[in-house]
């Protein structure tokens, strides 16, 4: 893990932003999904046997978690866990982490529409601006 820490401080120090997720689903949750991809004819090519055998060791798999986050979780590189039982809460989650964490420190202001672009507007559509700007 010390390489791994070194490396992101590396990145860091060189303004690179990245953000780290674990999307992370129950193992009821897991258990449900897999069960409606083998129910369906046409999504049954996302389930094969090395998904058993990973799921078989799950306790392993989420002790490997547990340690890679605790070890790697830094002030210049922190790891978000998101939910993911529900799909669309968790995208929607790490969406805004995502704008929230690549977003900081950047300025956005609106752009003033330029009086050229605003006048071949008015003369090819007579277009004008809502409120005059």
């Amino acid at each position: 893990y010390r390489e791994i820490n070194e490396f992101e401080r590396t990145l860091s120090d060189a303004g690179v932003r990245f953000v780290k997720l674990l999307v992370h689903v129950s193992e009821e949750e897991q258990r449900k999904r897999m069960i409606r991809r083998l129910e369906k004819p046409h999504k049954r090519y996302k389930v094969g046997l090395e998904d058993f055998r990973n799921i078989a060791k799950r306790k392993q798999y989420i002790d490997a978690y547990d340690d890679m986050l605790e070890k790697t979780d830094t002030d210049y590189a922190p790891w978000h866990v998101i939910a993911s039982d529900d799909k669309r809460h968790a995208r929607l989650a790490g969406l805004k982490i995502i704008v929230d964490e690549l977003g900081r420190g950047v300025k956005s202001t609106p752009q003033e529409l330029d009086p050229q672009v605003a006048a071949a507007a008015f003369k090819l559509w007579g277009w004008k601006p809502k409120n005059g700007k």
